[in-house]
């Protein structure tokens, strides 16, 4: 905005001459949608620059609720003058649909506006809040309301007093330049309103949980947040194994995050508890928020053991519904006055990694992938004795398709997209491995010696999706207690099998993919299945004779056939 400069001849002023030189104008500017108010004056203060007070009063147009004028971010525009609002008058009796805004200055210096004749100031500028309802202009002289004996009982008169433009009785307004009225252009009334995004992170330097939001617009024409909430998808555990808030820490100043709800094990989702946080504001204007900029709201550490994944929950999540289990709102929420009115959502939806993975190893009493609250301790699903949470499943064994037997010397390697750490190669007559990226993984498979892969059971010409199963997803039989073979070795029971997986982020573990085994090796084992698979997981097996048993019979039978022999000769 370009100020107004008359080149005209310099004046100066004798002080007993006429004082009223200084004029006053207020416009607005679409580069920064912002009014801004300016003064002129007709001659330079002479023998001094001395300016004593000031008023300049603005007529806006009046309004109820979110309609009502309000000054946003009055900025100075003279080094060492402050202006601020000293006077609003809503809707007086003799202009009743006009609000008056009263403005004043004080100076660290009386000789700080440099008064120079013809040469416009900006003195200061502001926003206005709510909408945008009509026009704003310098109250005129012969205003209704600019009267001694007001409604109001006010002084709303426009006043300037410089010494080099009279003594200090002297009222050096003159009138208003520039036009009657400055008309805005724009409507806060329609904000961007779903702008605000949530993202979780895990931090290995402090084992912690931090909180972030970043909007995609800066609150405009006012930043002022009333509310929030955010709430968090953690794994269930119970006793040691609950997940347990410590540590809480709001990261802005002006700021207080609380945690306001903890849902245990909604029937919606029973592998997890819901932790909804809100927040407690002592300044609506803490976050200062800009577009683009994420910050960090509040950081937190979990007491009990990394059980797994930490996520925010998704606007889709099963217990995010009016009418849950639990008759809570779960949901996700922001309240900010530049982004809509105060029954507006603002958030919009989470950004970045959809979860955070804690580093600190889960709980898991049998050492295998599956940790500890996703395994019961009363339920039994191979019927070996073993509770679940206690017993070892990897992700497969190598086994005797005939016998059960599990049998180590072989190996495995994978081949897909992302890193993958073999726990397990097989050598130990089981497997297990881990990625870190969505995709489909090729098993690469080395039966151990004198073995082959079974010709009768091969693997399913498919791949393997886990996505939507149970978890963990039991594919085949475990180990039967402590010895050596399957609970259940049948083809039933452990087939399909599969040499390729096709896995997304948030998938289950898979259990049990165990690979059927044939050959030299298998037959040296001491038993077989008979064709029964038994009750549940404990088929009915048919001992096979050892060597010296072997030994025993052929004996015997050679004893009998002897003997016999005997008898005929004896007959004849």
């Amino acid at each position: 905005m370009q100020s107004d400069t008359n080149n005209e001849p310099e004046a100066q002023v004798d002080a007993n001459s006429s004082s009223n030189i200084l004029d006053y104008k207020v416009a607005w500017s679409d580069n920064d949608n912002r009014y801004h108010v300016f003064m002129k004056p007709s001659v330079t203060p002479t023998p001094t620059d001395l300016s004593m007070t000031g008023q300049i009063t603005l007529k806006v147009p009046h309004g109820t609720g979110s309609n009502s004028f309000v000054i946003d971010n009055l900025t100075n525009s003279v080094t060492g003058v402050i202006w601020t609002l000293a006077s609003r008058i809503d809707a007086p009796q003799e202009a009743p649909e006009y609000d008056y805004l009263s403005f004043v200055f004080s100076a660290t210096s009386p000789q700080a506006f440099q008064w120079q004749a013809n040469q416009e100031k900006e003195m200061f500028s502001f926003a206005n809040s709510a909408s945008c309802s009509g026009n704003v202009i310098v109250m005129p002289k012969d205003d209704p309301f600019n009267i001694p004996q007001n409604s109001a009982s006010t002084n709303p008169g426009n006043q300037f007093t410089n010494l080099g433009w009279g003594d200090s009785s002297s009222n050096n307004y003159n009138g208003n330049y520039g036009g009657a009225a400055s008309a805005c252009s724009i409507d806060a009334s329609t904000p961007d309103t779903s702008v605000l995004d949530y993202k979780i992170t895990w931090s290995d330097v402090d084992n912690k949980y931090h909180i972030f939001m970043k909007p995609s617009v800066t609150p405009n024409p006012i930043d002022l947040s009333m509310t929030a909430q955010i709430t968090l998808k953690v794994p269930h555990g119970e006793g040691d194994e609950k997940f347990t808030v410590d540590e809480l820490s709001s990261a802005v100043t002006g700021t207080d995050w609380s945690l306001a709800s903890h849902i245990v094990a909604p029937q919606e989702a029973p592998n997890y508890d819901y932790l909804s946080f809100v927040v407690n504001l002592s300044n609506a204007q803490a976050f200062q928020w800009q577009a683009d900029q994420e910050q960090e709201v509040f950081n937190f550490s979990n007491t009990s053991n990394c059980l797994g994944d930490v996520a925010i929950m998704e606007a889709d999540d099963p217990f995010n519904q009016p009418q849950n289990s639990a008759s809570t709102n779960p949901g996700n929420q922001f309240t900010n006055l530049g982004w809509g009115d105060a029954s507006t959502n603002n958030y919009h939806a989470n950004y970045g990694e959809s979860h955070a993975s804690c580093t600190i190893e889960a709980s898991n009493g049998d050492n295998d992938l599956v940790p500890n609250y996703l395994e019961s301790a009363e339920e039994d699903r191979d019927n070996d004795g073993i509770s679940d949470k206690e017993d070892f499943d990897p992700t497969g064994y190598m086994y005797c398709v005939n016998t059960g037997k599990i049998l180590d010397g072989g190996s495995i390697a994978i081949e897909g997209p992302g890193n993958v750490n073999i726990v397990s190669n097989g050598s130990t007559g089981y497997y297990q491995f881990t990625m870190d990226a969505a995709g489909e993984y090729k098993i690469h498979i080395t039966p151990p010696e004198n073995t082959i892969i079974s010709t009768q059971y091969p693997a399913s010409n498919s791949a393997l999706d886990p996505t939507g199963h149970d978890n963990p997803y039991v594919l085949g039989s475990g180990e039967n207690a402590n010895t050596g073979r399957l609970s259940n070795p049948s083809p039933a029971r452990n087939t399909p099998w599969f040499d390729h997986v096709n896995v997304e982020s948030g998938d289950p573990f898979v259990i049990n993919n165990n690979i059927p085994l044939e050959g030299a090796a298998c037959r040296d084992n001491d038993s077989v299945i008979d064709g029964s698979e038994g009750e549940g997981d404990n088929p009915t097996f048919k001992a096979i004779p050892t060597l010296s048993e072997w030994m025993k019979i052929l004996l015997a039978l050679l004893v009998s056939i002897v003997a016999g022999r005997g008898l005929l000769r004896r007959g004849s």
